[in-house]
């Protein structure tokens, strides 16, 4: 039993909060998550709980105070930055295990919803959350199947948050709207609106438990609707014109004593996004089910009955009667059966307030019927509610069947509101299938699957859930099919019709783990897409049916990467130490180096260049790639031409052969580089098709030219052309400079080392056209041997002239391209297997 201490605190009733000129919201609070968590699991027990001494004022409509404590919440104050990226706009809500928060996300420009967890949290959420959200392709078969998973929140980041309370696990989703029970607070729902949410309810319990997961914590609180408003184009300012500023409470202590470190200042109560019941229509049907802490996978964790957390008035009876048993997906459709139930009625079934566990259960045997016979002969305190035949004794609950129950709390409600009335053959159907959700026996109990065949689905609910009115999820065949290319693999990604280009962004980055920042979009015929996007409204019908190439690497990628650059210029300081160790050679006589005095950089040279250099990630001899870029940005005729034009790249990086070559029956195109953006990122193919080789050091550096040109024109058209033959020249005539030499009017720089560095991994033969193949044999189109008989010289200058025919035909094919609007620089090529 509660102990009369507990139970004497102040009670306020369910309040009503408003903002002025503001949608209203409500905060309420149950009994259970008043009290602590000892109480609450002394209830279960049947165990008195450890006496409970409140140190703070209680706030009612806010989360828990004492639970600002270690391994508890994370005191979060309105304007705080998390990860450098998401302020603190307002309170969204919070719950048993974390608060979430509005927050406005200064990268992307956008809102989103921040959870931070607790310090010692019971679950791995976001592990779970990954999993639920990655479909299997065999199981989105059907509509209803499909809006179970569109009702998994998607994940956009994921960090830990270090506090005085302890490290907090958080993490970020699309912006929610609210709660159904908030919405149901002052109204019900229209008759169809709530037929529709709970045939989606259902299917989201039927995709969770087909891919092995309890969700653990079924109710109404953790049934979200999805936003319909645009809010990402609201300044935090114009925000807070339209929603008022955060409503706030201080927080005291009741002994009069100063605030620990760990405690916020002041509470915020939580900012209703929403509509009332009786606004919602079918079009704001979609649903999301959140909370996921006490989520787990029977099949490899196994939770005793008794660790059961869900409300004491949602709790199977298997939990007060058979505690040591495992906890199971009955146990889900019994919450299933309640929140179904507190869709269409104003009260719940069971009540709580007052009541111990043992109470309650004497209501289930009230409304629902006789316990299972080994329950009731061993029930300790059937004699308080009930005589030796099973008759109620009078005045003890006040609960009466579940049929009247019906009549009193959904029907006779829905009359005085002017709401549309169960018909008796939907009112038989509804409480038959509530009969079977809510058995007391666990294993009578139907899944989630069987209920969406049921008799009152299938016959009543369904036809709302398929109404052209209701979600646009719901029709698998009106989603949208984008094929995105990324590195060496494709994949296909499905999305609402009419979803924007934001949501494909916020997809990849769930899916592939690519943050926003990094991610660019390759569009054939199209604009590249990346961020800040200029239409952020446009729709993905627009690329439905077009492969999509994702040009970015994972943050674990570029980590990677840098830390093999570091690893890089540490081996180069180690070379440097060592230079003096080599006097030991010489019998402990020293080695004296020319003196020679080293001259600091030129502001030009270290502006006007490549800030950063690096290689591709995950493909094999990263370190021969890093020495050709260096080698790049160290060249002479590079280095003067981008000092004389003033430019500068940010980064100059390698680019993935594969995930840049498309063949059709025209032949192959390879995109030999790629400008992002006029000098923001510099992508080059150093590599053959197969990682195994490179090319031509010569055809590397006339591509940058080509793409140094670019930073200036964005279109391959005449002053293009010219200033890159410009560039062209004037990286060739360096070589002169610096011990080069022509072959008819191309230039062949010699670096010492270079020829025998190069022919140890020669490309399979590069590309001048088709035809001519330096480092192999060429073949005429005949088919004879058109080198036969001519000298090393001659085989040399012939290939010069062939690769200028060449290139004029190539600057007529790309103006052509560009014409069309195609707008990244690639080469049409045949599919020779010696060709690049």
């Amino acid at each position: 039993m509660i102990s009369l201490r507990i139970l004497s605190q102040p009670w306020r009733n369910r309040t009503l909060f408003c903002r002025s000129g503001n949608n209203a919201r409500i905060g309420a609070l149950s009994l259970c998550k008043r009290l602590s968590s000892s109480a609450r699991a002394a209830m279960a027990s049947q165990e008195p709980p450890h006496e409970y001494r409140p140190e703070y004022r209680w706030i009612d409509g806010t989360e828990d105070i004492e639970r600002y404590t270690i391994g508890g919440y994370h005191p979060v104050m309105i304007g705080d930055v998390f990860n450098e990226r998401y302020q603190i706009v307002d309170k969204l809500g919070w719950g048993g295990y974390s608060t979430v928060w509005i927050t406005r996300d200064l990268q992307r420009d956008t809102y989103v919803a921040l959870k931070i967890g607790v310090a010692e949290p019971r679950g791995d959420e976001t592990s779970v959350l990954k999993i639920l959200s990655n479909p299997q392709p065999d199981m989105l078969v059907d509509p209803v199947t499909s809006s179970g998973w569109n009702a998994i929140p998607r994940l956009l980041d994921e960090f830990t948050i270090h506090g005085p309370n302890g490290e907090h696990p958080s993490y970020t989703t699309a912006l929610a709207e609210a709660n159904l029970k908030s919405v149901l607070a002052r109204s019900m729902f229209r008759l169809e609106v709530a037929r529709a949410l709970s045939v989606k309810l259902v299917s989201a319990i039927a995709y969770m438990h087909g891919r092995g997961y309890i969700h653990g914590d079924i109710h109404l609180g953790n049934v979200m609707l999805r936003l319909t408003s645009h809010l990402d184009q609201l300044s935090v300012a114009q925000f807070y014109e339209k929603y008022k500023e955060p409503e706030t409470e201080s927080v005291s202590r009741l002994d009069g004593g100063p605030l620990p470190p760990n405690v916020p200042k002041k509470v915020v109560h939580p900012l209703y996004l929403g509509k009332t019941a009786v606004q919602l229509s079918l079009e704001e049907t979609n649903l999301l089910l959140v909370d996921f802490g006490e989520a787990f996978a029977p099949k490899s964790i196994t939770r005793p009955c008794e660790d059961c957390r869900s409300h004491l008035d949602a709790r199977p009876p298997e939990t007060y009667f058979e505690p040591s048993l495992p906890l199971s997906f009955s146990a889900d459709i019994w919450c299933l059966g309640h929140t179904l139930w507190n869709i269409f009625s104003i009260r719940p079934l069971f009540g709580t307030i007052f009541y111990d566990f043992s109470a309650i259960i004497a209501q289930h045997v009230e409304v629902l019927g006789p316990l299972p016979d080994r329950w009731w002969s061993r029930w300790d305190e059937r004699s308080k509610y009930f005589d030796d035949k099973g008759n109620s004794i009078q005045g003890k609950t006040g609960f009466a069947p579940l049929d009247e129950t019906f009549d009193e709390t959904v029907q006779k409600n829905r009359q005085e509101q002017e709401l549309d009335l169960f018909s008796d053959e939907e009112k038989t159907a509804f409480v038959h299938l509530m009969r079977r959700l809510l058995s007391q026996d666990p294993q009578l109990r139907p899944s989630a699957a069987e209920v969406l065949k049921s008799d009152w689905v299938v016959n009543y609910a369904m036809k709302d859930f398929e109404s052209p009115d209701a979600s646009e999820a719901e029709s698998e065949s009106d989603w949208i099919t984008l094929n995105i290319s990324h590195r060496q693999a494709t994949c296909d990604l499905q999305f609402p019709p009419d979803a924007t280009v934001v949501q494909l962004f916020e997809e990849l980055e769930a899916t592939l783990n690519i943050p926003v920042a990094n991610q660019k979009i390759l569009v054939p015929k199209g604009p590249l897409l990346k961020v800040p996007l200029k239409n952020p409204d446009m729709a993905l019908a627009e690329l439905q049916g077009k492969t999509l190439k994702l040009l970015g690497s994972a943050s674990s990628d570029v980590q990677a990467v840098q830390r093999m650059c570091e690893r890089v210029e540490r081996v180069e300081q180690v070379k440097q130490r060592r230079v003096g160790g080599f006097s030991q050679l010489f019998g402990g006589q020293s080695v004296k180096a020319r003196p020679h005095k080293k001259q600091p950089p030129r502001a030009d040279e270290t502006q006007y260049t490549f800030l950063q250099v690096q290689p591709l990630q995950g493909l094999p001899r990263p370190e021969r790639s890093l020495a050709l870029l260096m080698r790049l940005k160290a060249d002479p005729g590079i280095k003067a031409t981008m000092k004389k034009r003033k430019y500068t790249v940010a980064l100059l990086t390698e680019m993935e052969p594969l995930a840049n070559t498309q063949s059709t029956h025209e032949g192959t195109s390879r995109i030999l580089g790629l400008n992002r953006n006029k000098g923001e990122v510099i992508e080059l193919r150093l590599r053959t098709d197969a990682h195994d080789g490179y090319r031509d050091y010569k055809t590397i550096r006339k591509t940058l030219c080509h793409e140094l040109a670019h930073n200036i024109h964005s279109d391959h058209d005449r002053a293009f052309w010219d200033l890159c033959h410009t560039i062209e020249r004037e990286v060739d005539a360096a070589d002169w400079k610096t011990g080069g030499r022509t072959i008819g009017e191309t230039s062949r720089y010699v670096v010492s080392g270079q020829e025998a560095y190069e022919e140890e991994e020669e490309d399979g033969g590069g590309w001048t056209g088709g035809e001519f193949v330096l480092g192999g044999v060429a073949v005429a189109a005949g088919g004879g041997d058109i080198t036969a008989g001519l000298s090393r010289r001659e085989v040399l200058a012939q290939a010069a002239l062939e690769r200028q025919r060449n290139e004029t035909q190539e600057e007529a094919k790309a103006v052509e391209a560009a014409e069309k609007g195609w707008r990244p620089c690639q080469r049409q090529q045949p599919s020779d297997e010696s060709q690049e």
